[in-house]
């Protein structure tokens, strides 16, 4: 993802498998091995080398070599800055890693996934770990009325609703309690019945469709960090009400990562080609040139040279071509 960019920031959640479980999840391979100097709220900076940790897998076979460190990396949380983790994955899993056709084009020619892709039923339960965990997070906090139960009414109430942004798609979560104790919950036009045995404080159990199962849920601002049986995926939860005082990026170019922007090529009213120089940023030692996307005239630059400026920080905003 981004071209294999640094993704500088801070780690947000990091957890590797014990040896045991490590163990576990690949009886054949015979040892295993992480190096890290990587723990959750690690800044990774734009100064140093990014790499956050070694995984090595010893066994009878590439095969089983292969096998065993992609499960060990899936199993791995990562969660808070963009890694090639999933990269990695899909790389182990191709037939061609497997029979050791991995020449210098490699990538080029395979092209690995990128990004682990999502499925509707993991979104669905990351959403509803979710929910769960901020109704008790809330009840928690409450000053008054502790006793009483989440979302307790003496008269039937309409859902809570809750929307959220999971790579992109909105993703709608209702729910309220019934009588019983357990919750009811609606999300991609289907209806469950939940039964929450735990949440709280970061780690959510839960069971509906006779399937049990545990999350490990943080949330930071309007970040959902969710942990689960399929891995890692990230909940952005939207406000209830638009929020004015954000900058519309609508036609806008931002930065890829933290940088420094070392020029500026163009100047407001200046008519440019798809393709062409407006600025270059430098991080980690690297130079990135932001080009147009489009045809277009430059209607405003929000940086100038020496600037530093954060990832996704607005840079430069193309108008319509007036010759359109």
């Amino acid at each position: 993802e981004n071209d294999f960019l640094p993704s500088p920031g801070k780690l947000l959640a990091w957890q590797v498998p014990t040896s045991e479980t490590a163990t576990n999840l690949s009886p054949n391979v015979v040892a295993t091995r992480i190096d890290s100097g990587v723990e959750t709220g690690s800044e990774v900076s734009m100064i140093f080398d990014p790499m956050l940790a070694k995984f090595i897998a010893h066994a009878a076979t590439r095969r089983e070599a292969a096998s065993g460190l992609s499960r060990l990396l899936e199993k791995t949380r990562i969660q808070g800055i963009t890694s090639n983790r999933d990269f990695l994955v899909a790389t182990l899993r191709t037939p061609e890693f497997l029979n050791g056709a991995t020449n210098t084009d490699f990538i080029a020619r395979v092209k690995p996934a990128s990004k682990r892709e999502l499925s509707k039923e993991e979104c669905i339960d990351a959403g509803i770990a979710v929910v769960m965990e901020a109704q008790a997070q809330q009840r928690a906090s409450a000053r008054v009325l502790k006793s009483v139960p989440s979302g307790w009414r003496n008269t039937e109430m309409p859902f809570e609703k809750h929307e959220f942004l999971v790579d992109e798609e909105s993703l709608i979560v209702e729910y309220r309690i019934e009588r019983s104790g357990k919750f009811r919950v609606r999300c991609e036009k289907k209806e469950f019945l939940v039964t929450l045995y735990r949440a709280g404080r970061g780690k959510v159990d839960l069971e509906f469709e006779n399937r049990r199962s545990v999350f490990n849920v943080d949330q930071y601002a309007n970040r959902w960090l969710v942990n689960g049986p399929h891995g890692d995926l990230e909940l952005i939860q939207l406000p209830r009400f638009a929020d004015t005082k954000l900058v519309d990026a609508e036609r806008g170019l931002v930065a890829p990562m933290p940088g420094v922007v070392v020029s500026t090529e163009v100047q407001v009213g200046d008519a440019v080609a798809k393709g062409q120089l407006l600025m270059v940023l430098e991080a980690m030692k690297m130079e990135h040139r932001i080009t147009a996307p489009r045809d277009g005239i430059v209607s405003e630059i929000h940086v100038v040279t020496g600037d530093q400026v954060a990832n996704d920080e607005l840079l430069v905003r193309l108008a319509e071509d007036r010759e359109e």
